[in-house]
């Protein structure tokens, strides 16, 4: 569902630089993020946005890629329960909001070289009618590092699993 397509571009063979816009409609934030968590995350909402992208010979960068979710949507945490471990009393009503958190709207960022240190960021701010009154929280997470390694953390399983499966089906027997 939704669309994921390129603006029009001329790829000029040779030149020193050359710049691609990837555009994003009505993609389920779910299906942009399955894998993700480990089966122990999930987003509804409709994804919204642009990444625009800097080829250099090889060295591809994403310069301010913004994505929204505009109308909201819930997203539920199912993750180990950490509760106990954090002493603050509204760092772990936070947690516990998330586990079916009602929010208003939600961006995702992304910004640097795809090869080297990158920049992620989601923010979104919401409630959850269990938890504390329903009071809003609003969450602002950066990560910075190599893609792959962020990635990795997310789902430290999947990924490796989804690479080998890759590269094995392309493999021809000899």
């Amino acid at each position: 569902d939704g669309q994921v397509s390129f603006d029009p571009f001329t790829w000029i063979y040779g030149a020193t630089e050359n710049r691609v816009t990837l555009r994003v409609s009505e993609v389920e934030v779910g299906d942009f993020l399955k894998g993700f968590g480990e089966g122990k995350l999930s987003i509804s909402g409709s994804l919204e946005g642009t990444i625009p992208v800097i080829v250099r010979g090889i060295d591809v960068l994403v310069e301010n890629g913004r994505l929204a979710v505009k109308d909201g949507g819930v997203i539920r945490y199912q993750g180990d329960d950490v509760s106990d471990a954090i002493t603050n009393e509204y760092a772990a009503q936070a947690i516990e909001a998330l586990k079916a958190f009602n929010y208003d709207a939600l961006f995702l960022e992304i910004d640097g070289p795809l090869d080297g240190e990158i920049k992620l960021g989601v923010e979104f701010s919401g409630s959850n009618p269990d938890v504390f009154y329903n009071s809003p929280f609003q969450f602002s997470v950066t990560v910075e590092g190599e893609l792959f390694n962020i990635a990795r953390s997310l789902n430290p399983n999947g990924l490796q699993q989804r690479v080998l499966t890759s590269v094995k089906n392309k493999q021809t027997p000899e």
